[in-house]
């Protein structure tokens, strides 16, 4: 439809998730991520090494991770950048359904580190996964899940998602 192509065009600057409404227009916008499916991972540290091999580290922000979706509800490609990145699983060894999505869960938690509270998002590619038993929880294709400091998403500005 002619209109949500303009809306999804309007979209395609980054957006960042700061509030439970943010989390809800999101999930709403794609369709709570049912039919969705991954099609690109990456994940960056900027940790590095000199010429001399000493390593230099980045604060945490500095670990990324960006997921590429595409939707069968939606078809509209979405990205979703997670910054300062604490824990991040990609199972995909499923011979059946490795990347599909059937829903996904979004949500903010709060987490600790060595000097302060603080609010984490957590992302998850399926609603039952429970991050409160993450050590417990059955290793499966719907196992995908990250925590992280922050979250920003945006849609593709192609016009269909049949393209990787």
């Amino acid at each position: 439809m002619p209109w949500e192509r303009a809306r999804y065009k309007e979209m395609s600057s980054w957006k960042t998730i700061e509030t439970e409404n943010d989390i809800e227009d999101l999930l709403r916008l794609y369709y709570g991520f049912h039919d969705a499916c991954i099609v690109a991972a990456s994940y960056r540290s900027e940790t590095s090494i000199d010429h001399e091999g000493t390593i230099h580290y980045s604060n945490i922000d500095g670990h990324t991770m960006t997921l590429r979706f595409q939707s069968q509800m939606a078809l509209r490609s979405l990205e979703l950048r997670f910054i300062g990145v604490r824990q991040a699983r990609l199972i995909v060894g499923n011979d059946h359904f490795p990347c599909d999505l059937t829903d996904a869960t979004l949500s903010f938690v709060n987490g600790q580190s060595v000097r302060k509270s603080e609010r984490l998002i957590e992302w998850t590619g399926c609603s039952a996964f429970d991050f409160k038993n993450l050590d417990t929880t059955a290793h499966d294709f719907a196992d995908h899940h990250i925590i992280a400091n922050n979250l920003r998403w945006r849609f593709l500005e192609e016009d269909n998602c049949s393209h990787n």
